[in-house]
C-alpha cells in the first residue's frame, strides 16, 4: 500500500477521531475541525484504505435522508504513524490538563470549538490545534476560552518541601 503524507488537515481529522469517545459521522468531524467536507471525506477514505479508520453506514436512517456514514479509529490507527511523523502530545502534562479542562468547559457550556473560535476571532483549525496539544495554548487564551464558558482560571501553587 502506498504511504500517504500526514498533512495538517489529516492530523486534524486524526485528532478529532482520537478525541471522540464514540463513532462520529462526517459532519461532526467538519464541525470539530473547521474543515470542509471536500477535505475530510478524501482524508477519511485514505485513512480507511490504510486500515486506520473503520467506516460504516447508518443502519436506520431518517426517512427522506440518505444514511450517514460513521467513522472510528481502529487499533491500528491509534498507535501507527509514518516514520518520523508523530502526533505530538501536549508539551507538558500541565498543558495537557489545561487543554482537557478547556475542552470540558466548552462541552459543559454547549459551545462548539467553531463557535468559540468565531467569538475569539481565531480560526477553528487553530483553536483545535491548541486544544489537541499540537499548538501552544497560552494561559491568556485559556482564560479567554473559560470566560466564554462562564468560568475562571485559578492556579494554586504549592511550595516544594
Amino acid at each position: 500500500m502506498t504511504p500517504f503524507r500526514l498533512t495538517p488537515s489529516t492530523r486534524l481529522v486524526l485528532a478529532a477521531l482520537q478525541e471522540a469517545d464514540r463513532p462520529v459521522w462526517g459532519f461532526d468531524i467538519c464541525r470539530t475541525t473547521g474543515l470542509k467536507s471536500g477535505t475530510i471525506y478524501p482524508i477519511l477514505a485514505r485513512l480507511h484504505g490504510h486500515g486506520w479508520v473503520d467506516a460504516w453506514a447508518e443502519t436506520d436512517p431518517h426517512p427522506g435522508r440518505p444514511p450517514r456514514r460513521f467513522y472510528q479509529l481502529t487499533d491500528r490507527g491509534r498507535p501507527e504513524r509514518p516514520t518520523g511523523q508523530t502526533l505530538p502530545p501536549a508539551a507538558s502534562s500541565l498543558e495537557g490538563e489545561l487543554c482537557h479542562l478547556v475542552r470540558q468547559a466548552l462541552t459543559t457550556a454547549g459551545l462548539t470549538q467553531a463557535e468559540a473560535a468565531r467569538k475569539l476571532g481565531i480560526s477553528t483549525k487553530h483553536l483545535h490545534m491548541m486544544l489537541s496539544g499540537r499548538s501552544t495554548l497560552s494561559l491568556a487564551r485559556a482564560e479567554q476560552l473559560l470566560a466564554l464558558c462562564g468560568q475562571k482560571l485559578a492556579i494554586h501553587l504549592k511550595e516544594q518541601p
